[in-house]
């Protein structure tokens, strides 16, 4: 029956604060309010991952000690590093110099993580109020029905929106979601205005246009080919049972047998997709980091 097509947890961040919180700041920065300091200050925030030298770092960045917070973090910490060296270098009002100091790959991925939230929370909603079927409101490719399903359509794609008459030639695989921006259409179904109640006003910023966002579509729910599952027994625990990219060309995975058993799961995905979302629906489990230690930890209590 698929999933719902969520962008992964990686997507966000394991540490500090959430990269989508720091993108809308990033947004509203750029298109409205010039609060750069406030995106800075998010970026420096302290989080449940902080070790004990980023934590004391960051106590001492919210104190107003920018040399000793540069000092005390740690170089593994290399976004954290990167504002801190760009507020000392360009001076310690130079919020936007700051936060333009990281590469801008990373700058545009807070701004990406912004949307994917929005989107993750806008599919939650408009999936328990309206199950896996297409409904009146929903968004569809304007087109030859199977057109480009796997794959996320720019803000320039042609969208229809579902009526009653549409409803038979159409299903769940067919449903788009827009992520937020300023050339998108939004879906018309019953309950559409709260499921985007998490985007933001506006999407344009003419006086920083990198981070202006046009928007996206992206298809509601995915479901995986090729998939195929096995228990294989081994002994070793870490040793390899599945051939990566990494192995390319090299000879086929002996796996020793022994008491241990795992699930070998294989699938294909359409670009885009979110493999841990996958295996997040097939077992049913969280895929939180916090949540795999703990079981780890009880894996090896047990033994």
């Amino acid at each position: 029956n698929g999933f719902v097509n969520y962008f992964g947890p990686q997507r966000f961040g394991a540490g500090g604060t959430c990269n989508s919180v720091v993108g809308a700041a990033v947004v509203a920065a750029a298109a409205a309010t010039d609060d750069w300091k406030g995106v800075i200050d998010l970026a420096l925030a302290p989080g449940p991952g902080d070790g004990d030298d980023a934590a004391r770092s960051k106590a001492l960045y919210a104190n107003g000690d920018l040399q000793g917070a540069l000092q005390a973090m740690p170089r593994r910490c290399r976004t954290e590093r990167a504002l801190l060296e760009g507020l000392t270098r360009h001076g310690e009002s130079a919020w936007l110099n700051a936060f333009q100091c990281l590469p801008k790959n990373l700058q545009l991925m807070y701004v990406h993580a912004h949307q994917s939230k929005v989107f993750n929370e806008a599919a939650s909603r408009r999936c328990a109020a309206h199950g896996s079927k297409a409904v009146v409101g929903d968004l569809v490719l304007d087109g030859p029905k199977g057109a480009s399903q796997t794959q996320r359509l720019s803000a320039t794609a042609k969208v229809k929106v579902l009526g009653n008459d549409d409803l038979a030639r159409y299903d769940a695989f067919d449903v788009l979601l827009p992520l937020p921006g300023t050339a998108v259409t939004y879906p018309a179904f019953a309950g559409a205005a709260e499921a985007y109640a998490s985007k933001l006003e506006n999407y344009a910023a003419p006086k920083h246009s990198e981070y202006s966002l046009s928007g996206a579509y992206r298809h509601c729910f995915v479901k995986p080919a090729d998939l195929a599952v096995d228990v294989v027994a081994y002994g070793a625990r870490d040793a390899p049972l599945v051939a990566t990219d990494d192995r390319a060309g090299a000879a086929p995975l002996d796996v020793a047998p022994g008491a241990e058993a795992a699930l070998r799961v294989r699938f294909s995905l359409p670009t885009s997709s979110y493999a841990t979302v996958c295996l997040r629906e097939l077992t049913k489990q969280s895929f939180a980091k916090g949540v795999h230690a703990r079981q780890t930890e009880a894996n090896d209590a047990a033994k």
